[in-house]
């Protein structure tokens, strides 16, 4: 019984612990970490008794601390950061649970039911960033935010707000970023975002006398915004903007992807002159109107991908560089609509309605490096991609090509990283290829080639990745491609035409090359292999060493073949035993009869 309850204690006390650890920060200097967790309300000693002379973190993780006081932070009064996870983390709702932390400058209460007033963030004159993820907050009471002058950062997520009125942002007098993500908030209102303050008189000068109007015969009410600089209402079920953002002048980053609206109107985002970033991907928008964007001369980043636009216009933005459209219904034409493309660093058209590439298209996207129109029904031409000189990744993969102009890729002169997998090629000319001279990744997988020959690579030193996985090749000529490609490490030949007996050849190459290559993912054991590639059965067997498969598996069927023939020849041989036995016997007996009856 006492070596069961001494087992009990030891074990209560490995769960009940403080670690500290010895850090440098840039912004403090060097200081300890202290982690405590399994803590209850029974052994809270262990946080007030923490006596550390310099202490810059505290964690406190899987604890239960109920009713308890600011008392249990007494000692550790300078602290930067606070983080409080999976508690369950009870306190009065009068008390001032964090007042001896006026030197807090972090606060995270995360996966932990949390209810604010307006005592409980009393004494945080200092804090900075407040982080509350997953607290079930559905509301915060007035005053909640007073104390907090010096807060910039306020991140809600996960929680169950449903409506901006519910936040006493106005309180934040500092506040610059707003994360509001994956909550229940399905509108935005004009006023949202408008702080109402009220002036105490007016004085007037009337006929050189000086007039002071007291409050209680005059009452002004004065409008003013936040001083927002970032904005995130993601991942909730918004429907509308309603004009709530032209009270946030100074937004510079609008993130509202993964809502519900269908419509952005040029009031929308008129007052957004100081814009850079915005993210309206996975709504269900149809209209954007015509000057949502113009003359946004900040701009740079624009994404509105799964969506189900069929028209944009993006004129006068003189810093755009990244423009998603991906997962629409654009037609090619929509690269007239934007007006000063010689910004733009990277274009995804992808999963669009994209038919044909016409010559000279891109001739004004001097500046382009990443192109993805990737699973589209592309038609190209020689010129189709004339005026990228600056192009490094090209993306045309699932376009149903089937033949590929001879000088189409001639201009792209830096291009590194070609993507023409999945579609129906059948050849590639070594025209194809014969200006992309610094070319590091060629994907060619899962189209239709039957050979693969040095004349198409010979001009690529820079290769270092090759896949040409999922065609019909019976034959490479992988001695003289990888002899001329000295930066080749990467080689996918998997799901093709080859012979066993040709793969184990390659294989043998590469490795004496120090060259990796690609093997099935989902293995069949039963099929015909070589190092883990598939291959077509031949005549001459294949190096034991090389070849993978179920060997235990193997070994055990063929003992159970061999079990079952001893077992068959034992049988048969006691059966012609017993046979035996029975004739002898039987002219045994008939001897006998005829010495009786003689």
């Amino acid at each position: 019984m006492r070596l069961l309850f001494f087992l009990a204690f030891v074990t209560i006390l490995e769960a009940l612990h403080c670690d500290k650890e010895f850090n440098y920060y840039d912004n403090y200097g060097h200081g300890f970490d202290v982690t405590c967790q399994g803590i209850t309300k029974e052994y809270l000693h262990l946080l007030e008794n923490i006596t550390i002379s310099n202490e810059i973190t505290l964690k406190i993780q899987n604890s239960t601390l109920k009713n308890i006081s600011s008392n249990i932070f007494q000692n550790i009064r300078h602290i930067r950061y606070l983080y409080l996870e999976d508690l369950v983390f009870t306190f009065p709702k009068n008390h001032t649970v964090f007042q001896f932390l006026d030197k807090l400058e972090h606060l995270a209460i995360i996966n932990t039911n949390f209810i604010m007033t307006k005592h409980t963030f009393k004494g945080l004159r200092n804090l900075k960033e407040l982080y509350l993820l997953n607290n079930d907050i559905d509301v915060i009471e007035p005053g909640a935010f007073e104390s907090l002058t010096s807060l910039q950062y306020l991140e809600i997520t996960q929680n169950k707000l449903e409506d901006l009125t519910d936040i006493p942002a106005c309180e934040l007098k500092e506040l610059k970023t707003l994360n509001l993500s994956r909550n229940h908030l399905f509108a935005l209102k004009r006023k949202n975002f408008v702080c109402k303050s009220e002036l105490n008189g007016m004085a007037l000068k009337l006929n050189d006398q000086h007039l002071n109007i007291d409050k209680k015969d005059y009452i002004s009410i004065v409008d003013t915004s936040l001083g927002l600089t970032s904005l995130d209402i993601s991942f909730n079920k918004i429907k509308v903007l309603g004009e709530a953002l032209n009270y946030l002048k100074f937004v510079t980053l609008f993130n509202a992807q993964s809502n519900k609206l269908k419509r952005i109107s040029n009031a929308d985002f008129k007052a957004l002159r100081d814009l850079e970033q915005t993210y309206l991907g996975s709504n269900l928008l149809e209209v954007i109107e015509s000057r949502v964007f113009e003359g946004k001369e900040n701009l740079e980043i624009i994404d509105i991908s799964n969506n189900k636009l069929q028209w944009i216009s993006l004129k006068n933005i003189p810093l755009l560089r990244d423009l998603n459209l991906s997962r629409n219904f654009f037609k090619i034409s929509v690269l007239q609509n934007i007006t000063r493309p010689s910004s733009l660093v990277t274009l995804n058209l992808s999963m669009n309605k994209l038919d044909e590439v016409p010559v000279h298209i891109f001739q004004n996207f001097s500046s382009l490096e990443y192109l993805d129109l990737s699973d589209n029904h592309l038609q190209l031409h020689n010129s189709s991609f004339s005026g990228l000189k600056q192009l490094k990744a090209l993306n045309i993969a699932n376009n149903n090509i089937e033949v590929l102009p001879e000088i189409v890729f001639n201009e792209l002169t830096k291009l590194k990283h070609l993507d023409l997998s999945g579609n129906k090629i059948q050849y590639i000319s070594s025209e194809n290829l014969v200006n992309v001279t610094f070319l590091e990744v060629l994907n060619i997988s899962f189209n239709q080639l039957e050979q693969l020959n040095y004349e198409l690579l010979k001009n690529l030193n820079e290769l270092h990745t090759l896949d040409v996985a999922g065609n019909k090749l019976k034959y490479i000529q992988y001695d003289a491609i990888i002899t001329d490609l000295p930066l080749l490490s990467n080689l996918n030949v998997k799901s093709n035409l080859l012979s066993c007996e040709f793969l184990f050849e390659m294989i043998k190459f590469l490795k004496k090359r120090h060259i990796s290559y690609t093997t099935v993912d989902k293995f069949d054991y039963e099929r015909e292999n070589v190092a883990g590639i598939y291959c077509e059965n031949e005549k001459k067997a294949v190096s034991s060493d090389l070849r993978t498969g179920n060997s235990d598996g193997n070994i055990l069927v063929d003992l159970s073949i061999l079990v079952c023939i001893v077992l068959v020849i034992v049988i048969i041989g006691v059966l012609i035993f017993k046979i035996k036995i029975y004739l002898k016997r039987r002219r045994y007996r008939a001897d006998e009869f005829e010495l009786i009856g003689g």
